[in-house]
């Protein structure tokens, strides 16, 4: 997935549509922001971006809970990388991901050997974030 492209285009057709064509699920904040800005020259109004101010999910109470968070972690015998890549991901929600792997074990196994990704979080994104597909996860 690496080699695919992961840059995007805010397209604006003859009759007004506008599309957005290309781009990836982390840089939505920025897709939406491009798009509001073609919408926004295009109707002669000044760019607002009220999302620049809205926290992330899992990002309020992470100072408080980090700690907290990668103690659960090594409680559940995961490696330094995989708790840090938890951590970065999910925020406080990587606790939902912990609590898969409290329930079974074998969650906590790596997908691919020197890469931080865990089997909890292919169920974690299937439950919570709207994955039909191991591309929808993978990408």
């Amino acid at each position: 997935s690496a080699k695919l492209s992961r840059s995007h285009v805010v397209l604006q057709s003859p009759s007004g549509l506008v599309t957005v064509v290309g781009g990836k699920l982390t840089t939505y904040r920025r897709m939406a922001q491009d798009t509001v800005d073609v919408l926004s020259k295009r109707d002669g109004m000044k760019p607002v971006h009220p999302t620049e101010r809205l926290r992330l999910q899992g990002s309020a109470g992470w100072t408080v809970m980090q700690k907290e968070l990668a103690q659960f972690g090594d409680s559940l015998g995961l490696d330094a990388k995989i708790i840090a890549h938890l951590g970065h991901s999910y925020g406080t929600e990587a606790r939902n991901v912990y609590e898969l792997v409290q329930a079974d074990a074998s969650l906590g196994n790596r997908l691919v050997e020197d890469l931080p990704y865990i089997r909890a979080e292919v169920i974690h994104a299937c439950r919570q974030e709207m994955a039909m597909t191991p591309y929808d996860f993978l990408a």
